[in-house]
């Protein structure tokens, strides 16, 4: 009997010291400290254990959350770094009418699902320029404050009746660069009257809108800076833009349009994240890094 009890003894002092602190560690293992898994069966246990670190790399062992805590201590619990808002401004898109006629309404209202639609209308029909580049001086003209980031002059060559043809130019906004010119026909209908001819009015615009879209979507999206006043820079675009608050915006010094090819921005010169809105479609932000912004710089996407 007291054999058993010896024995017994000399059990429990070798699960002690198996259970206990490491003070020493084999030259080619490295050992690291966690929560002991028997600690609340044994009243005699250790509250920590030290087991080699490839057990916990590895993973956690026998399946169990057990080693959870040393786990975290040693490994790390991860913590994404801050990111920007997942936000992609929608494209402004300004359409004028070529002509007296009524197309321009119904273009902007097929544009206005995918991107925000301004018609900036002067009295009475538009006359437009004859050249492209009076057209593009044009533009220019009337996105002096950088409200649009491209321009569609619609019209027809022969009226708005079937057998004719839809005609629309898409500009670039900020450099009033001419980058597609779009030709639709109006589709015949046999009966010819007021419904099947509003109908294929109707079905020739949604393919001049899918057009200009699909072109458009290759524009930048950029926007202007309206006032700098101490460390904050307002901007004109915000909620109806799709501006997100946190959002971070590159600021570009030196754009210029490209003849046949469209606007190059410039150079970067700064960071711009966005803090608040101003109205309807404003905001305004600080600057995280780079020089101080000016009035005459361009804002675009980060």
């Amino acid at each position: 009997m007291g054999f058993l009890r010896y024995f017994a003894l000399l059990a429990l002092l070798g699960v002690t010291a198996c259970a206990g602190p490491r003070t020493a560690a084999g030259p080619s293992e490295e050992y690291v400290e966690i929560d002991n898994p028997a600690y609340t069966m044994s009243p005699n246990a250790s509250p920590t254990i030290w087991v080699p670190r490839r057990y916990v790399e590895s993973g956690i062992p026998r399946g169990s959350q057990l080693l959870k805590k040393g786990y975290e201590e040693v490994v790390g619990k991860e913590t994404p770094a801050p990111t920007s808002p997942a936000v992609s401004p929608r494209l402004r898109i300004a359409v004028l009418q070529m002509g007296g006629n009524e197309l321009a309404a119904g273009l902007g209202e097929k544009l206005r699902s995918s991107a925000l639609v301004g018609e900036p209308r002067p009295e009475g029909a538009l006359s437009v320029p004859a050249t492209m580049e009076e057209r593009g001086a044009y533009v220019l003209s009337l996105n002096r404050s950088r409200d649009f980031n491209a321009v569609v002059f619609i019209g027809s060559q022969k009226g708005e009746g079937a057998g004719n043809v839809l005609v629309a130019e898409l500009y670039d906004g900020m450099g009033g660069i001419l980058l597609r010119r779009i030709e639709v026909p109006i589709p015949v209908h046999p009966e010819n009257d007021a419904v099947s001819r509003g109908a294929a009015l109707s079905a020739s615009l949604d393919s001049v809108a899918e057009k200009v879209r699909g072109v458009a979507r290759h524009v930048p999206w950029l926007c202007g800076i309206v006032a700098v006043e101490g460390e904050k820079v307002y901007i004109n675009a915000g909620r109806e833009s799709g501006i997100g608050i946190g959002q971070r915006l590159r600021i570009y010094r030196g754009g210029k349009g490209v003849k046949g090819l469209g606007f190059d921005p410039g150079s970067r010169i700064g960071t711009l994240e966005v803090t608040g809105f101003v109205g309807p479609n404003g905001a305004y932000g600080t600057i995280r890094e780079g020089e101080g912004a000016r009035t005459s710089d361009l804002v675009g996407i980060e």
